[in-house]
């Protein structure tokens, strides 16, 4: 079986680098976006099986983009990314505005392998812990 493959979509260079990290601990492969527009261009060009997607990012924050994935799958009738929210907290309101943008579930940072292990098992069919 090949690799799972991740979108990182995330503004701040460490939280970059710390996540493509633990992403390529658990034996995927990752790219990384530094805001939605970047996101929707990397879309273009590759499949991913999960987006794992800060809310909060500049140029375009992740609930547009997330709002535009799933407008573009709809009228390409493209099958269903699982989209991951990720924010340094998540009221009920949050939850709920990210859900509604199309987005599958939601990831506090800081998260830590177990969180991300089990995110990822929960939401990509294809990820098996090396």
């Amino acid at each position: 079986m090949s690799k799972s493959c991740v979108l990182l979509a995330q503004d701040n260079p460490i939280n970059q680098e710390v996540g493509r990290t633990m992403i390529e601990a658990l034996g995927c492969r990752v790219d990384v976006a530094s805001n939605g527009c970047e996101v929707l261009s990397s879309m273009e060009s590759s499949s991913y099986d999960i987006v794992l997607m800060d809310c909060r990012m500049s140029v375009m924050d992740g609930l547009e983009a997330a709002r535009l994935i799933r407008s573009r799958e709809k009228r390409r009738g493209d099958p269903r990314t699982a989209i991951i929210a990720v924010a340094a907290n998540f009221t009920d309101e949050d939850r709920t505005r990210c859900l509604e943008a199309g987005m599958d579930d939601c990831l506090i940072k800081p998260f830590y392998m177990p969180q991300l292990s089990e995110m990822m098992a929960k939401w990509c069919s294809r990820f098996m812990w090396p």
